[in-house]
């Protein structure tokens, strides 16, 4: 039977017996999988590694947790992908945080740009929606979800190659991109990029491509991007 794994960020050593203070976590083993003293779980803190836990004793703020085996058996994405997905309706930004998670995304940064209508996201909810998904998808560590930036500022800080996804751009060729280890991947509003936008790229060395003919959705697009690139 699989385990259920949790994050935590308590460095973790093979073979020590810890207390996590989380709340959340001990009404979780507690409440929704009503776990118990001697049941196993798989623990992970983000250092690349997951280690087999033992239960002992658990108590509603709180619980003691023996790391029997350290693992490095879970997913690692092969390219680090930075996400920067101007800021779209509530639910369908954090679905994009979700699945783009789970595909193996690096880091979120949402943007504000000329057609942004939202300009915040709620971020203690963002760090629980990616905490979960990276423990439901077996990930080793857990995206960043950076501050909401302005557009512009996001270009004139950013050092990494950058390519953004529009309608109008070169046809999408994934052989000039396999090459990067590293790179950013820019995703616009619901209205799209804008004219002002698009020149901001063009003088930042932004590198513009198209999925083709069919119009998607923000959200679909972030979730494509990164399949593609990741997948």
């Amino acid at each position: 039977m699989r385990l259920h794994r949790f994050f935590t960020k308590e460095q973790l050593v093979e073979g020590a017996t810890i207390t996590l203070h989380d709340t959340p976590l001990a009404h979780q083993l507690r409440s929704v999988f009503r776990l118990r003293t001697g049941d196993s779980i798989i623990l992970f803190d983000g250092s690349g590694f997951e280690y087999v836990s033992l239960i002992g004793k658990l108590q509603t703020d709180c619980v003691d947790v023996t790391i029997v085996e350290k693992q490095s058996t879970c997913f690692i994405p092969h390219k680090k992908i930075h996400l920067g997905m101007a800021i779209i309706k509530k639910d369908n930004f954090e679905w994009v945080l979700e699945k783009c998670t789970e595909i193996g995304v690096t880091c979120f940064t949402p943007l504000v740009s000329e057609r942004t209508e939202k300009k915040n996201i709620d971020m203690t909810r963002a760090q629980k929606i990616v905490i979960e998904a990276s423990e439901q998808s077996g990930r080793c560590a857990v995206p960043a979800v950076h501050d909401v930036t302005s557009f512009e500022d996001f270009l004139n800080k950013n050092k990494l190659p950058v390519f953004a996804f529009h309608g109008k751009g070169e046809v999408f060729d994934r052989e000039k991109m396999i090459g990067h280890t590293e790179m950013c991947v820019l995703v616009g509003p619901e209205g799209g990029w804008s004219e002002k936008d698009i020149a901001l790229m063009k003088t930042s060395g932004v590198y513009v491509v198209s999925l083709g003919t069919q119009t998607l959705r923000a959200e679909t697009a972030g979730v494509a991007i990164s399949s593609l690139l990741l997948l």
